[in-house]
């Protein structure tokens, strides 16, 4: 069982607040969201072994089913179990990027893809019918719990999880010259240039009408450039030379 400390607000969280669903994840009744989260386990059961009281940890907030090929793979965000127990929206990535996954039973689990598994994705927490985390007390499985440095702030540990994603997805490394799209709701990328191993990030805006804060805070972060781009008359492959040419390279990713 944990005690939150921080939860970030995921573009998911906005569309089940404001719209009532999220794709086919329909809000029906009361429903507690936030899959973005740090914590302080509080209590233990008794067959736990790899966490205690005290320890701070970032929270996978889908639980995959363990057993299927995807899960069995390392892959349980694809785990069809996973994504219908989902407590947010696929975040099935922060055990996938540590590779500590057991074995389940269904064929996505077995795989590794445990994001698809439909038994994890209807537990996820954060996603109508489970309630996500900004409570004050949670049971969590300790297999989807992981440990967080003292270095690392409860802020920093919330955002483990959207994070790991970018991670898994892109293959970053170290000196990685990222070129970043869209910061979507939630001001995250420019952290990428003060607190990860990126060394020099660019960011791509799409839309100037609804990012002008974004991009002010991007560049109050430390990004190297933002671009504001009008959609209006937008080109892409002008944009592509502009950036290129700014960066002195073709960007890694």
């Amino acid at each position: 069982m944990f005690d939150w400390k921080s939860c970030g607000f995921c573009g998911t969280d906005i569309h089940l607040m404001d719209d009532g669903r999220m794709a086919d994840f329909i809000v029906t009744e009361p429903l507690v969201i936030g899959h973005e989260t740090s914590a302080r386990v509080i209590a233990v059961g008794k067959n736990v072994t790899n966490l205690k009281v005290g320890d701070r940890v970032a929270v996978e907030t889908a639980i995959p089913c363990q057993t299927c090929e995807y899960c069995r793979d390392g892959k349980y965000n694809l785990c069809p179990i996973s994504n219908t127990q989902a407590r947010a929206w696929m975040s099935s990535t922060l055990l996938r990027t540590s590779v500590r996954f057991l074995i389940q039973e269904c064929e996505y689990c077995r795989d590794g893809k445990y994001n698809l598994c439909p038994i994890s994705n209807t537990q996820a927490r954060g996603l109508p019918p489970k309630h996500g985390c900004l409570r004050r007390y949670y049971a969590h499985p300790s297999d989807f719990l992981f440990k967080l440095p003292d270095s690392v702030s409860w802020e920093e540990g919330a955002m483990c999880e959207p994070f790991s994603s970018y991670q898994v997805r892109t293959s970053a490394e170290l000196y990685s010259r990222p070129v970043l799209h869209n910061q979507t709701p939630r001001p995250r990328y420019p952290y990428y240039r003060k607190n990860t191993r990126f060394r020099k990030p660019r960011l791509f805006h799409k839309y100037t009408d609804l990012n002008k804060i974004r991009l002010a805070l991007a560049d109050k972060l430390g990004v190297d450039k933002s671009y504001a781009i009008d959609p209006k008359t937008f080109n892409d492959v002008e944009m592509a030379q502009t950036i290129i040419k700014d960066m002195g390279c073709n960007p890694d990713i």
